[in-house]
């Protein structure tokens, strides 16, 4: 039964991983255009959030924690996941929440990934029990596969504010190593921590 897990977990990385790669049309992979269409997609996210938000209630970019914590730790060869990706590899249930904005890498032997949702009301706990769910599996796949990338998944968390979770599973790209896994995980909880916290 472990084996099948650990088999259904490497094919589903694999697909992702293909998936994305295929989806970036030319291969350009270079991160500032992707931040530009991310910015694009951002402030359509917005103003369609903003159109529903409740009156008093402040938005809060996904895509700007998501962008911050890429400039500011990194990921390998970024590339950004769809919902319908989430949902199909990050156990998330579409009738759980209301936006998500992840990235993850493009290699298939990295366990980078940062994943970002804002849960719809009274959901969190599902939407937290499903990314747990999911760093749970790439801590076991990686465990028997790559000892550094399972010590990075071991050092990964999911953190919750209010309506909005995040999975973050990271090393230090930017510095080269100068952080500790752990250390680049505070590091990115603390930014979406500042980000979803009330103003």
């Amino acid at each position: 039964m472990k084996k099948k897990t650990l088999a259904l977990v490497m094919v589903l990385l694999v697909m992702v991983s293909a998936f994305a790669a295929c989806s970036k049309g030319e291969g350009n992979s270079s991160s500032n255009s992707q931040q530009s269409s991310s910015s694009q997609q951002s402030q359509s996210s917005q103003q369609s959030s903003s159109e529903s938000s409740p009156a008093g209630q402040a938005d809060v970019d996904l895509q700007a924690i998501v962008d911050k914590i890429n400039e500011e730790i990194g990921i390998a060869m970024p590339t950004e996941m769809d919902e319908e990706m989430l949902v199909q590899a990050f156990n998330l249930n579409a009738d759980d929440f209301e936006e998500a904005v992840a990235l993850g890498t493009m290699i298939n032997t990295k366990v980078n990934n940062v994943v970002v949702v804002k849960a719809k009301e009274g959901k969190a706990d599902a939407v937290k029990e499903s990314l747990e769910e999911k760093l749970a599996q790439l801590t076991q796949t990686f465990e028997t596969y790559l000892q550094d990338q399972y010590e990075i998944a071991k050092a990964g968390k999911v953190v919750v504010n209010g309506d909005y979770v995040a999975l973050l599973v990271l090393e230090d790209v930017v510095g080269e190593g100068a952080k500790t896994p752990a250390q680049a995980v505070a590091a990115a909880e603390q930014i979406f921590m500042d980000a979803t916290s009330a103003k």
